[in-house]
């Protein structure tokens, strides 16, 4: 199966338009240190408004969030295997 696209943009409204939304999407917002604050995932057509909780003014805001990356995937199942193997690797980085 071959990736699709990966984008990083910083955690800001006019950041998240820059988004692809025709696909699921797994999602990592880091800090200005690039350590992962949070992991998602984003469903099909929901990305602009799953994203924009995270936003300081949001209503699941990440404090100190300053960029998402963004994995897109083909289907919900390889995102959520994504979403785990960030976490997993995370876990092994960070203790």
């Amino acid at each position: 199966m071959t990736e699709l696209r990966t984008k990083t943009v910083t955690l800001t409204e006019e950041g998240l338009r820059c988004l692809p939304i025709n696909k699921t999407a797994v999602y990592v917002i880091k800090d200005r240190y690039r350590k992962i604050l949070f992991a998602g995932i984003a469903k099909r057509r929901c990305v602009s408004s799953t994203l924009e909780k995270h936003l300081h003014d949001g209503i699941h805001p990440v404090e100190g969030g300053v960029a998402v990356q963004f994995w897109q995937k083909k289907t919900l199942a390889s995102a959520l295997r994504a979403k785990q193997k960030i976490i997993n690797e995370e876990k092994q980085i960070n203790g």
